[in-house]
């Protein structure tokens, strides 16, 4: 975990943030393990600060259910496949519902937004840095969902999207079958454009579903 010294400076409130950012972070990234033990005040040690913001910080991820409280401790929450694998269709329900909203609502600047962002997509393959394409993929979707105006469906697409980056590397899945383009990205694109929900719908859900697929396949051995 990295040193965050300087949040020591800040308001409780900015230095509560931040510490929550970092141990969720980490514990998306797999640097806590499932099922290992977090300590209030080996981690007040790691990131400088006092004990307060880090109780603060693991009520929250307790209520995300990415820690859980056993006896006196609190440990990273354990992910089965089984879990992992509902986790994917929830994800894949709550998206859909975002993107037929996004499709309502979408201005002409997030559409802008997103044509930069598919720039960045096709410009990140043309060099074959797919760790940078992933980013600017990851954005993409973020975006689409963005203008949903449905504040607590976003919050909840974002819990789901680390739920699922966990699962990811917890089970160490490979994210492409084959080397990715940018086709059906340019459907979804191309149907928020001119506002028709049910392309959007129908072109984001064969998006996911290429990816899930492959994720329950590594999973499953089918």
């Amino acid at each position: 975990m990295i040193t965050l010294g300087f949040i020591n400076k800040l308001e409780f409130r900015t230095k509560q943030e931040l510490v929550y950012k970092e141990i969720r972070r980490s514990i998306v990234n797999g640097n806590f393990a499932p099922g290992e033990r977090l300590v209030i005040t080996y981690l007040a040690k790691e990131l400088a600060v006092s004990e307060s913001p880090i109780r603060e910080a693991l009520k929250r991820l307790v209520s995300e259910n990415f820690v859980v409280e056993q006896g006196n401790g609190l440990y990273v929450a354990q992910l089965s496949k089984e879990q992992f694998l509902e986790m994917l269709d929830v994800r894949l329900q709550l998206e859909l519902i975002a993107i037929r909203l996004s499709a309502k609502y979408i201005t002409d600047d997030g559409i802008q937004g997103l044509k930069q962002d598919l720039n960045e997509m096709e410009a990140a393959l043309r060099r074959e840095n797919l760790v940078e394409y992933y980013d600017w993929h990851k954005k993409f979707h973020e975006d689409c969902f963005a203008f949903c105006n449905v504040p607590y469906l976003i919050r909840a697409l974002t819990d789901a999207a680390d739920h699922n980056e966990r699962g990811i590397n917890i089970f160490k899945l490979r994210i492409w079958r084959e080397k990715p383009d940018i086709k059906q990205h340019k459907k979804i694109l191309n149907a928020l454009e001119i506002y028709n929900a049910n392309e959007a719908v129908q072109a984001l859900e064969l998006n996911r579903k290429k990816t899930f697929n492959f994720y329950i396949e590594q999973l499953t051995g089918d």
